[in-house]
This record gives C-alpha cells, structure tokens and sequence, in this order.
C-alpha cells in the first residue's frame, strides 16, 4: 500500500490519499459489528456500523472532530472514533466523558480517543446510526484520491498504471463519489421526472379544456356582452363576467385536490428519515400558480370578446 501511495502521490493533478475498507461514506458497502461498551454487562451488545479507515480519511472528507483527537497512523493501535450518535446510543451527553473508554467487540478491544460529527453514510432514506471507526491495513479494499479540478481521465490513466505496476494480479475499478452518491438518489429523480412530465401533460390537456369552453362561453354571451358594452360596461367587468364563474371551479377544485395531495406527498415523505415539512406556503404556491395560468388562458378570449364592436354582435344576432 504504501508503494501505490507514493506513485500515486506524485501523479500532477492528485492532492489527497487515504485508505478505508469501503470507499466513500456514502458507500452501501458498511460492516456491522456486535459491541459492548466499557464495563457495562456483557448482555447489553448492540449491532453498530464500522469502518477501518486510516488517519487520513477525515481530512479527505471534511469530516469534522466533536472530541478529541484522531487516529494514529499505525495499524497496531487498538484505538477507534465514535460518532455523536453512538454517544447518544450510549447514555452519554458530553462527547468528551466517553473519551478513554473502551468498547469491546467479539476480536479486539479498542479505546475511544475521538468523537466525529454526525455524517450520512447512506441516503436521506436511512437515519443516521452508531458508528465506529478503527485503523486495520487488512481491511483496506479501497483507495480515496482527492484530484484537483483539470484533465481527470489523464489523471486516472496514469493511476491505473501505477496500481497494475503494484498489483499486477488486480483488475483497477474507479468511481466518483458524485456518481455514487447520483446513484443512491436514482428511484428519486426518475420519479421526479415522471411527476413533472405527467404534470405538464396535465396542465395542457386543463388549459386546452378551459380555453374551449371559455370559447363556447364567449359564442353562447355574445348578444349580451354587445348589450353589456352599449350600457357602458368596461372590459374589466366582461373579463370578470367570465373570471368569476372560473375562479369558483378552481377555488373547488383545490379544496378537493390539496387534502389528497398533502396526504401522498406526506406518505412518500414517510420513507425518509429526514425530510421537510410541508406546510402551507407549497399549496399557496400552488393555488396562485393555477390562479396565473387559467388567467391567462381566459383572458386571451376574454379580452378579444371585450374588445368587440357591440354593433356587430348584436347584429349577428
């Protein structure tokens, strides 16, 4: 490991390196280990996530300390860092108290010497969950770069070369944390899609309906919009002639559609472990958007049927 290392380290364009069991840590791919903690009886395990990563790995992530300090670079040291959650599984308030303390596992014993900030290690679908984190060369499967923005096929190129020079029995595999982390949103954003295209097909079948019966409308009250003008009615009072019977059908069919629609956004919400609220900004969002667009649709007939010589549509009659 350390050979790859130092040929990747001088590869122009890489400015980070650091070894973990799997990757990322948004990475699917998480051990689980059954542990105790400290002196407490030995019935009391619980499952906890774990990750052998070196000392590296935080500055390479941006994952931030709460206490303490990191891991040593050495792969002898029975030492392991916690995250806030596992504090809180634990008992504990202050993240300091449980520095020095000891967690067992079914191997090895390890001291606990940091505390990490909460991080996500899967999707907004997962809670957060305890974690434990611990440095073991032998469980090194995978090499973090971090590369400086530029030519990076010419930069994974020569990675390539250097890792099959080291490991000539190996097969090279690379991926971007960005692609990683697209992929584990993938059901959302194909969703997402099918939403918005559905929702625009629906949208033009509405408009194209409202704009044919504002035009039947206009057919049906053309003798009294002509009678209308001659009594001096203005184009604002024809346009509400038409807006008023309309606004009515959206103002129903919203109180019809919100309660459902608030009810399948909240069970699709469910699934998430963090998640936004929706209060009532989004439905009155909704409500002028709608209001916007019919308004449009009818007043392009409405203003054209206001706008007319009252002679000609009373003589048409």
């Amino acid at each position: 490991m350390s050979t790859f290392r130092d040929l990747a380290t001088r590869v122009p364009g890489v400015e980070k390196l650091s070894y973990s069991m799997s990757g990322a840590p948004q990475s699917i791919n998480i051990n689980r280990t059954d542990i105790n903690y400290d002196t407490r009886p030995k019935n009391e395990k619980f499952s906890s996530a774990r990750k052998d990563v070196d000392a590296n790995y935080l500055d390479l992530y941006g994952i931030k300390l709460a206490a303490g300090r990191n891991l040593y670079p050495s792969d002898t040291a029975r030492e392991a860092l916690v995250n806030e959650t596992m504090v809180r599984r634990l008992g504990i308030k202050n993240p300091a108290e449980i520095l020095g303390k000891i967690l067992h596992t079914n191997a090895h014993n390890f001291e606990i010497v940091g505390v990490v900030k909460d991080f996500n290690q899967v999707s907004l679908r997962s809670a957060i969950e305890p974690l434990f984190m611990t440095t073991r060369a032998s469980n090194f499967y995978s090499a973090n770069l971090q590369l400086r923005t530029g030519n990076f096929q010419r930069v994974i190129s020569q990675l390539a070369r250097d890792y099959n020079q080291v490991y000539p029995d190996s097969y090279f595999t690379q991926q971007f944390v960005d692609d990683q982390i697209e992929r584990s949103y993938r059901q959302e954003q194909t969703t997402g899609k099918l939403v918005n295209f559905f929702a625009g097909i629906a949208v033009l079948i509405g408009c194209l309906g409202l704009y044919g019966l504002v035009l039947f409308m206009v057919r049906q009250k053309t003798k009294e919009i002509g009678v209308r003008k001659v009594l001096g009615a203005s184009v604002v009072s024809i346009l509400w002639l038409f807006g008023r019977e309309f606004a009515l059908l959206i103002v129903v069919a919203f109180m019809l559609a919100a309660p459902l629609a608030w009810w399948v956004m909240n069970g699709w919400l469910r699934d998430f472990n963090y998640r936004i609220a929706i209060g009532p900004a989004i439905f009155l969002i909704a409500i002028a958007t709608t209001v916007f667009i019919a308004a449009l649709t009818v007043s392009f007939q409405s203003v054209k049927a206001s706008l007319m010589n009252p002679v000609k549509s009373l003589r048409s009659e």
